[in-house]
């Protein structure tokens, strides 16, 4: 049954055919939440978002070894002070990059005096 649509005077109306949508969202792959939050408020696109996601993981881990009770509301703001400490990126250089870098350095760094701190018996 195909079903048309006329015009007042009764005449066969042309219709364009159906465009399938394409989605933003890969629905197949799992979808991280948090990583999905924190590339909100770094205004991160969906191709950028995918493309840093572990820099995005990076930042979460570091996020909360600073807030007494990992929450995302609290990872988000301790995520967003530390933007506002770092500053700007220099031109051409992403903002992700260099909060990532900060963060990463200092989760490296707290390693680092875990390890020496456990040499010292």
């Amino acid at each position: 049954m195909e079903i048309k649509i006329v015009d007042e005077k009764g005449q066969v109306e042309k219709t364009e055919p159906v465009v399938e949508v394409q989605r933003d969202i890969d629905v197949s792959a799992p979808v991280d939440l948090n990583v999905i939050d924190v590339a909100q408020i770094l205004n991160l696109g969906l191709d950028e978002m995918k493309e840093d996601s572990d820099k995005i993981k990076t930042l979460i881990d570091w996020a909360k070894t600073q807030v007494d009770e990992p929450t995302m509301s609290n990872i988000k703001i301790a995520i967003r002070n530390l933007e506002s400490r770092v500053g700007s990126p220099p031109l051409g250089e992403k903002r992700v990059d260099k909060i990532h870098r900060f963060a990463y350095l200092e989760l490296q760094e707290q390693k680092l005096r875990k390890e020496k701190e456990s040499m010292y018996v």
